[in-house]
């Protein structure tokens, strides 16, 4: 009788130990979730320029989902940092932005260089992430580009028109600068991006607990490793004020059944952000 009144009371004291360590777990996570989501609401007010969050699940490691793979969701801010001028899908996709700096700070692909240097360029080059962003749908999708930027020279009439837009100074070439993207990449965003559309640049990223994600839409495979945007990005305006809804939901998933397959299997809503400037 002791040892089966000994034995309960063991069930029953590590069912509330991991029903604890849950709910502690579930908490720590709807908190950096909010604090990632505000920390983009101050940036956006701060610097008056638009921000959002991105959201998505990813399976981490090999294997599929029937096999006990691991999933967690994602979500990175994102700052606005431009608008795209011009689309060119000639030789590659380039999205060109007459306007801005975007070549500080970066290695430059120039129109003189040796075909030796451009090779070096490219072998050495890696990609990254260009975010396009849709705040009118409140949506944020990405392209993998290439860490350098391509020079193009632009050439100007020396017209009356064109000479007296130039402050009276003759000036036959301008140069501007495009992002190329990366070679091998089919991103859905490849195919979108237009004049005008407005890019950014991730300025934080946070990674929920494993089996922890955003919404409910389960990664399927290792073929298709990136559930993209199981939830809507918040966005926020110029002054920080945001457009819709600053909260996300999120759920909690295991493996169930005889296969191993993962299911979702609670739900809950993050932390709401304040909102008062």
């Amino acid at each position: 009788m002791v040892v089966a009144v000994m034995g309960l009371l063991g069930t029953v004291a590590t069912a509330g130990y991991y029903a604890a360590v849950s709910n502690m777990e579930v908490r720590g996570a709807k908190e950096s979730v909010a604090s990632l989501i505000q920390a983009a609401q101050q940036r956006a007010a701060t610097d008056h320029i638009p921000t959002g969050v991105y959201f998505y699940n990813q399976l981490l490691r090999e294997g599929a989902v029937s096999h006990n793979a691991t999933v967690v969701g994602m979500a990175v801010a994102v700052r606005g940092g431009g608008r795209v001028s011009c689309v060119v899908d000639k030789g590659g996709k380039f999205l060109i932005d007459e306007f801005s700096d975007i070549n500080r700070g970066r290695k430059v692909f120039r129109r003189g260089m040796s075909s030796q240097d451009r090779a070096d360029l490219d072998n050495r080059s890696s990609s990254t992430r260009l975010y396009r962003i849709d705040p009118t749908n409140q949506k944020i999708e990405y392209s993998e580009v290439c860490d350098y930027v391509v020079e193009r020279i632009q050439n100007i009439d020396t017209t009356e028109e064109s000479f007296a837009a130039m402050g009276g100074i003759a000036v036959t070439n301008i140069a501007s600068y495009a992002f190329k993207v990366a070679e091998g990449t089919s991103n859905p965003a490849d195919s979108k991006w237009r004049a005008g559309d407005l890019y950014g640049y991730e300025i934080a990223v946070l990674q929920l607990p494993h089996n922890m994600i955003f919404g409910k839409t389960i990664p399927t495979s290792l073929n298709n490793p990136i559930a993209d945007e199981p939830v809507k990005a918040i966005f926020f305006k110029t002054d920080g004020r945001p457009k819709g809804s600053t909260t996300v939901s999120m759920s909690t998933c295991r493996t169930m059944g005889a296969n191993g397959a993962l299911a979702v299997v609670s739900s809950f809503q993050s932390d709401q952000v304040d909102t008062n400037n």
